[in-house]
């Protein structure tokens, strides 16, 4: 099963950095969360924005976010995913 969620974000001009629930203004990028079971009874999923996967995700069985791999090192990403993953 999976399951999707769009989550609009204002990206700040200056340093590139996500922020949820700034959506106003014109700097708006969606970020998606897809989740899905994994087939050995856990849940895994990404987050992506900007036209490419940043993490992938580990879900625990209410689909919260548990932890957290990065696919795209650099200071700018980061921050951006750990502010997404706070607000869901």
């Amino acid at each position: 099963m999976l399951s999707q969620r769009s989550i609009p974000c204002g990206c700040d001009p200056q340093t590139l950095i996500l922020t949820p629930n700034m959506g106003i203004g014109q700097n708006i990028i969606n970020a998606m969360v897809d989740m899905r079971d994994d087939g050995f009874g856990g849940k895994t999923g990404t987050l992506s924005f900007s036209g490419g996967v940043k993490a992938f995700l580990t879900f625990d069985d209410c689909g919260r976010v548990i932890g957290y791999t990065l696919a795209d090192y650099n200071v700018g990403t980061q921050s951006s995913v750990e502010n997404i993953l706070a607000y869901i």
